[in-house]
C-alpha cells in the first residue's frame, strides 16, 4: 500500500541526468543489434542495459518477505539469491519459534521496494493521465512494471512491480531514462518496526537486531526498542541484551557491547544520495 511518504521523502530522492523529454516507446534490443555495441546478449532499453531475466524475476516475491528483504540487504543483488533466502527463512523461523515475541513484526523497506515514485516533466504527466504515456513501456516490460496512479497535484507517477527488487539497482534502472526528473522508491514510513542483518559477510553465526517503535511512529517513533538475537547455522538461538535507543522519557540507553556498526541505528547504510531536483 503506497505511504504518504512520498513528499516528505523527496529529500532523500536519487539525483537524475537532465535529458528531452520523450514518448517514444524503446524496445528491448541486445547488443549485437545495437550500435553501441556490448556484450553479445546483453538487453537494452535504448542506452539503459537491462539487468536480470524474466526467469530471475519470476521468482519473487518469495512466501517469507522479511526473510526476502534481509536476503536482498545482504547480497546487494537485484533479486534475492536463493541459498540467502533459504538461511534467512530458517533463522527468523527459529528465532520466532525460541521467542514469539521478538520484538519486531517485521523487516522494514530500506532495501527492498515493489514501488517507484517517478516525477516527469508536465507534458509527460498529462500524457500518463490519459494513459497515453509510452516511454517507460520497455523498462515496465522487462522489469514487470506498472503505473499504477499519476498524481497531477504533485507531477509524480507512481509504478508498481510485483517483484521485490534491490532499492538500489530499480533505481539506477529508471533513473537512466531522459524523462526522469526524479526517481525514488517507497521506503518511508510504516510502524517504526524492523530488523537487521549485522554481519559484515553472510555464513557462519547470523547476528540480528529487532526494533519496535512506539508513539507517533509515522513521525519518527517517541521510542525505539532493540533486542539482539545470534542464530547458529544448525538453528541455536541465544538472545542478546536489549536496550531502549531513543525516547520521551530520558536520556535512551546506549547501545550494549555486542552492537556490531551494522546494527548501530547511527550507522545504518543509506541508500539514497543528496537530492538535485531538475526544473522545467
Amino acid at each position: 500500500m503506497l505511504r504518504i511518504s512520498f513528499v516528505g521523502s523527496l529529500s532523500m530522492a536519487l539525483a537524475v541526468f537532465v535529458a528531452q523529454p520523450t514518448n517514444v516507446e524503446a524496445q528491448p534490443v541486445t547488443a549485437a543489434a545495437s550500435k553501441a555495441g556490448g556484450k553479445p546478449g546483453v538487453q537494452r532499453c535504448g542506452d539503459i542495459v537491462l539487468k536480470g531475466s524474466k526467469a530471475l524475476f519470476a521468482t519473487s516475491p518469495r512466501a517469507d518477505r522479511d526473510a526476502e528483504a534481509l536476503a536482498l540487504q545482504s547480497s546487494g543483488a537485484l533479486v534475492a539469491p536463493d541459498d540467502q533466502y533459504r538461511r534467512f527463512t530458517a533463522d527468523l523461523a527459529a528465532i520466532r519459534k525460541a521467542y514469539p515475541k521478538p520484538g519486531a513484526r517485521g523487516v522494514g523497506n530500506s532495501a527492498g521496494t515493489q514501488t517507484l515514485i517517478i516525477e516527469v516533466p508536465q507534458a509527460q504527466l498529462d500524457l500518463a493521465a490519459k494513459g497515453e504515456y509510452k516511454a517507460l513501456d520497455c523498462l515496465n516490460e522487462w522489469y514487470g512494471g506498472r503505473i499504477h496512479n499519476v498524481l497531477t497535484a504533485v507531477r509524480m507517477m507512481i509504478v508498481r512491480f510485483s517483484t521485490l527488487y534491490h532499492v538500489t539497482h530499480l533505481v539506477d534502472a529508471y533513473s537512466g531514462h531522459p524523462d526522469m526528473r526524479l526517481v525514488e522508491a517507497d521506503t518511508m514510513g510504516g510502524s517504526g518496526d524492523d530488523i537487521r542483518f549485522c554481519n559484515e559477510s553472510f555464513g557462519g553465526v547470523h547476528r540480528y537486531i529487532f526494533q519496535k517503535g512506539s508513539g507517533d511512529c509515522m513521525s519518527g517513533c517517541l521510542e525505539i526498542r532493540y533486542r539482539g538475537y545470534d542464530v547458529t547455522p544448525e538453528g541455536r538461538v541465544t538472545r542478546l541484551e536489549s536496550w531502549t535507543g531513543r525516547t520521551f522519557r530520558g536520556r535512551p540507553d546506549p547501545p550494549p557491547a555486542w552492537v556490531l556498526p551494522g546494527c548501530d541505528p547511527k550507522k545504518i547504510r543509506r541508500y539514497f544520495l543528496s537530492p538535485e531536483r531538475k526544473t522545467d
